[in-house]
């Protein structure tokens, strides 16, 4: 078995490349296989329409959940399908929206444009540090990845 949790497979030796054998996708006239005829057409304008639709209300969804902040809110009031849980999401969505992102400002206030707003402002942050520090870095985490490694 090799080590560190990685095996190699080799194909049989009785297995040859394709470009051995002598074919090419030329050798196949799809637009008059009877195999691949449905893939080749061009689909109509009614097909085109409903997948424009589908993508279109699912978009519609993403873009709603970004607006109010979905994953903000609680995952009770979410998840509570009575009267009251919906008048309580819809509040939850309002404050989110007016609001904006209270929590961005707080860590970049708070950071006074340190790299934690830069953080939560892109999402990234680039840090360099010594090749020292990294592999000092490095040696106090191996015994970590030794566990995950041994799993």
């Amino acid at each position: 078995m090799a080590s560190a949790g990685y095996l190699n497979v080799e194909p049989d030796a009785a297995v040859k490349p394709v470009s051995l054998a002598g074919w090419s996708p030329d050798l196949i006239e799809y637009d008059r296989h009877t195999a691949y005829e449905a893939f080749v057409q061009s689909p109509s304008a009614r097909l085109r329409i409903e997948a424009l639709a589908v993508f279109g209300v699912s978009m519609g969804k993403l873009l709603f959940k970004r607006l109010i902040r979905y994953e903000f809110i609680p995952h009770d009031i979410r998840s509570d399908r009575s009267f009251g849980g919906r008048l309580r999401f819809a509040g939850a969505a309002l404050r989110n929206m007016v609001r904006g992102d209270e929590r961005a400002r707080r860590a970049a206030a708070a950071a006074g444009g340190a790299p934690m707003g830069r953080l939560a402002e892109h999402g990234i942050h680039v840090v360099t540090m010594p090749m020292d520090r990294f592999e000092e870095l490095e040696a106090i985490a191996q015994p970590d990845f030794d566990r995950l490694v041994a799993r």
